[in-house]
């Protein structure tokens, strides 16, 4: 019997609706720091100007979430204006919810110039708050060195808080720093047990760089059957990689029983969202 993608033995990540537009703007985090972030600066405006932030209206608490969730709808539906109006004075209150998600506006440019390091500023003072989300984007800042100088040591040291904190974002992240050894010793070992812990939360990156080393025998004993479980959890979320990567375990028979049919219907899924690598193996296979 073949297993179907409705079996969704690990539950989905929960995530927080305060980081509504740090979330949706930036599309998940890990991609975001594997491709590169969204920040890039557009040479027909010529140099960003920093927008006045207004000071906090009188008798506005930190605190005020429904606020928050206000100005996080105005954006999503595309009113930046209305956004910035109601998030900016919120984020100089200290919210540190309006505090990153104003940071992800200068970094779009939707309301405000596009400014990185407008944007790392905001998302410091949610970091020094200890607020995980923040410190989570201010690593990958770091990482990419966008509106700061590029440190790997110090992304290092800001993934590391937000993981410790139980943030997925943050121990995938610090994960992906140990698996290639940037800003600290290589250590496959490390890598596995914060992919594992993102993992055991339901986060579908951690899930399937997980299942890539089982699969590759990387600080892990090498076990198939534990990849394509692992693999499966991230692709029955919607994940690309871990869609095409269960296309390959049915492909070559590998913790599963040889399927071409069902490794097309996964390669196809991964394809569909733009996946090139599960393109490449549905050309191969004539598909």
């Amino acid at each position: 019997v073949k297993p179907k993608d409705t079996d969704k033995s690990m539950p989905p990540a929960k995530r927080s609706n305060t980081a509504l537009i740090a979330l949706n703007v930036i599309g998940g985090l890990v991609i975001l720091a594997l491709v590169g972030l969204m920040w890039q600066q557009d040479k027909s405006r010529g140099p960003a100007q920093i927008t006045q932030t207004p000071a906090p209206s009188p008798g506005l608490v930190a605190d005020d979430e429904a606020a928050v969730e206000e100005g996080q709808r105005a954006f999503l539906q595309g009113d930046y204006e209305r956004a910035r109006a109601i998030l900016s004075p919120l984020a100089a209150a200290g919210n540190a919810t309006a505090q990153n998600n104003f940071g992800v506006m200068y970094a779009k440019g939707r309301g405000v110039p596009q400014d990185a390091a407008e944007a790392v500023r905001w998302f410091r003072k949610a970091a020094e708050q200890g607020n995980a989300l923040g410190q989570t984007l201010l690593g990958v800042m770091y990482t990419k060195g966008q509106g700061v100088a590029k440190n790997e040591a110090e992304a290092v040291r800001w993934y590391r808080k937000a993981a410790e904190q139980g943030d997925a974002d943050g121990q995938t992240l610090l994960g992906q720093m140990y698996a290639k050894g940037q800003g600290v010793a290589k250590n496959e070992a490390e890598a596995v047990r914060w992919y594992r812990k993102a993992a055991e939360q339901g986060d579908a990156t951690g899930q399937n760089l997980l299942g890539e080393m089982y699969q590759q025998g990387l600080g892990v004993a090498k076990d198939y059957t534990a990849a394509e479980r692992w693999y499966r959890n991230a692709a029955i979320q919607g994940d690309a990689p871990g869609q095409r990567n269960l296309g390959i375990m049915f492909m070559g028979g590998l913790g599963v029983v040889k399927d071409n049919a069902e490794a097309e219907r996964w390669y196809r899924k991964a394809a569909e969202q733009g996946d090139a690598d599960a393109k490449a193996a549905l050309q191969r296979l004539g598909k």
